[in-house]
């Protein structure tokens, strides 16, 4: 989770998931040699999106607003509300 106090277009809280850092670590060097294709990489695209989408799934099913971000937090996901409490439907 991070949250990004500005009040700008850019702000917000964000949910990302991040794999283990030896699988990072793999993945990284496989982008450094150019090799797209190596188990590493693909991997580690598998585990984001697989997440990714599970994060999503829980979210909303616990009664949050989520967005896919932008070009800029492709991995990430927006939280734009909250539930509702109980309390607030009366």
């Amino acid at each position: 989770m991070e949250i990004d106090p500005f009040g700008d277009a850019a702000g917000g809280v964000f949910a990302r998931w991040h794999a283990s850092p030896a699988l990072t670590r793999a993945a990284t060097e496989a982008l450094e040699r150019a090799d797209h294709q190596a188990h590493a990489l693909q991997h580690l695209g598998v585990i984001v999106e697989a997440m990714r989408n599970a994060m999503r799934a829980i979210l909303i099913s616990a009664g949050y607003e989520v967005r896919d971000e932008d070009d800029i937090r492709v991995l990430e996901l927006r939280i734009v509300a909250g539930p509702v409490s109980q309390t607030e439907h009366g």
